[in-house]
């Protein structure tokens, strides 16, 4: 049975990660927004609605509970 050395386990493992294929993306694929502005729309329309009812339910109970 032949000996390895602590040189050749550490080339044998680099040599195991050099054939690892690399991930390349081009520029245009990296800008592109993969939801689009959907989600913008979506979030500002959630806030607003948010905003919109809580103003809502302020109101109701100025003008019922306070004036009362």
């Amino acid at each position: 049975m032949p000996e390895l050395n602590s040189a050749e386990t550490r080339n044998s493992r680099h040599a195991h990660s050099a054939s690892e294929v690399s991930i390349m993306s081009s520029q245009d694929d990296v800008r592109e927004d993969p939801a689009g502005r959907r989600v913008l729309y979506i979030l500002g329309c959630g806030i607003a609605g948010a905003i919109f009812a809580n103003a809502t339910i302020f109101s109701y109970f100025v003008l019922f509970y306070v004036s009362g």
